[in-house]
């Protein structure tokens, strides 16, 4: 029997991401949190169930599935079973340090409960919604968790193939492509017009007041702290 540690050692060494697929990765998955928290969830039904906006409690919940899910493929408790899971397994400490931090807002939970307090009058109505968002969260990260156990490798020793590794690598490929396309088509698609009807404000500005630049300054400034919050 081999030793456990060996193990982990030998597949470290042939499922190491590339440098340039990782370099990637640190542009494209804080863009693509962006794009969708600030365009796709806020044009949903969620904004105005029975008076509550439940955008921001249903982007950490689902937030938190997907780090208890990545997580496991990142701690190394799971193996993969074959090349799809393969590329879970290698994209795994990027998307929780690029995509996830981009992603939820948990100090933004503090200000919706706030508003929420404020518009209904009741304290009691805002920690109620703070300690349901986490308890919640608490329970997405493990069912999270549960699904990598549904579809991980049950022997670590079968896995070690190179050409697993190498079409992990293609979907890898592909998905960064298909990432960097939506994200180009969404943002030529969003808006263009400036949003200041005062002309005399249009001088004051360095870049016109657009969604697209709305949208386009936001994702840079997500990029920035994602990869800034990975060394603090």
């Amino acid at each position: 029997m081999l030793d456990g540690d060996g193990k982990y050692a030998k597949r470290a060494s042939i499922t190491r991401l590339p440098l340039h697929y990782h370099t990637a990765l640190i542009f494209i998955l804080p863009a693509a949190a962006t794009l969708t928290t600030d365009v796709y969830f806020p044009s949903t039904l969620l904004t105005s169930i029975r008076g509550y906006n439940l955008v921001l409690v249903t982007i950490n919940i689902t937030g938190a599935f997907m780090d208890g899910f990545f997580s496991a493929w990142e701690s190394g408790e799971t193996l993969p079973s074959g090349p799809k899971t393969e590329a879970l397994h290698l994209v795994a400490s990027d998307v929780r340090s690029f995509y996830l931090s981009a992603y939820t807002s948990w100090a933004g939970m503090l200000g919706e409960a706030a508003s929420i307090a404020y518009a209904k009058e009741s304290v009691f109505l805002g920690i109620v919604y703070i300690l349901m968002s986490i308890f919640c969260a608490f329970i997405a990260h493990g069912l999270g968790s549960d699904l990598v156990q549904l579809i991980s490798s049950s022997d670590p020793l079968t896995n070690t193939s190179y050409n697993s590794t190498t079409r992990a690598h293609s979907l890898l490929r592909k998905i960064i492509i298909a990432l960097t396309m939506h994200i180009i088509f969404s943002c030529a698609c969003t808006e263009g017009t400036v949003e200041i009807d005062d002309p005399d404000e249009h001088g004051k500005y360095w870049v016109a007041v657009t969604p697209r630049n709305r949208l386009i300054i936001s994702m840079l400034f997500a990029t920035g702290g994602a990869y800034i919050g990975r060394f603090i």
